[in-house]
């Protein structure tokens, strides 16, 4: 069926999906990317290439390819920064 035949909410729903998809793929590969070889369960390059495989993929090593908490941006940990040396962003440190 070609574009132009498609029903509009068929349309959409391809959008959206088609949307999600790539969504899931760029956060898999950057996680990937910036997570320690450590932090990976199995060789990145087995993983690398996993995520090309659509949809599972991303799915399947964002759920089960990461080691540890997961809570990671831009190569950075979530306990990393103020809060790993005992004081935090909510409270104010002891006088």
């Amino acid at each position: 069926m070609r574009w132009d035949e498609m029903p509009r909410g068929r349309r959409a729903a391809l959008l959206a999906l088609a949307s999600v998809e790539v969504a899931l793929t760029a956060t898999a590969a950057a996680d990937l990317w910036f997570r320690p070889r450590e932090s990976v369960r199995g060789r990145k390059a087995l993983w690398a290439a996993g995520i090309l495989v659509q949809p599972v993929g991303p799915l399947a090593y964002l759920l089960w390819g990461r080691r540890g908490s997961g809570a990671r941006c831009c190569g950075r940990a979530r306990d990393e920064g103020p809060a790993a040396e005992g004081t935090s962003a909510l409270t104010t440190p002891p006088a």
